[in-house]
């Protein structure tokens, strides 16, 4: 019996070990060696970097956020989960909460778009080099799913 329990928990161990993160939450790019989804152009530089998480967990990397949008419109991928990255600090940021600005910025494939998490970081952008400010929602028109409700009642 005893060795019949440590059989069971080492192999809920090892399913563990396998089963890898969760897929849920920013993905991994490896910049220098992942490629554009759309484009095909290894993705360098984090500041424009965008991602999406389909429902089925499947990552989609771009260079810029001009290709996550193109891809889109010819790709119909509906309720997924979009990330960008803080040009200001290069970390990930939900595409629903980002303040986004068109500008002359030279980005990967010259969208000259880039995200920011705070609002007046980008208004200060747009004060120093011109712009467009605009919000994810007015861009993506639904591509993200929508949030879920933990309160609601079954």
């Amino acid at each position: 019996m005893n060795g019949g329990i440590r059989t069971r928990l080492g192999v809920t161990v090892l399913a563990l070990a396998c089963s890898g993160p969760a897929a849920e939450g920013p993905p991994e790019i490896r910049y220098g060696l992942d490629a554009c989804e759309r484009c095909r152009m290894s993705i360098d530089d984090p500041r424009f970097a965008a991602a999406v998480r389909t429902g089925a967990g499947e990552v989609l990397r771009y260079d810029d956020i001009g290709d996550l949008l193109a891809h889109r419109q010819g790709a119909g991928m509906e309720g997924v989960e979009v990330w960008l990255h803080d040009y200001a600090d290069r970390s990930w940021i939900r595409a629903r909460e980002a303040v986004l600005v068109r500008s002359e910025l030279t980005t990967p494939m010259g969208s000259g778009l880039v995200a920011f998490a705070e609002r007046a970081t980008a208004e200060r952008l747009v004060t120093e080099r011109g712009g467009q400010l605009l919000e994810w929602s007015a861009l993506a028109g639904g591509l993200e799913a929508p949030e879920h409700d933990d309160h609601r009642t079954p």
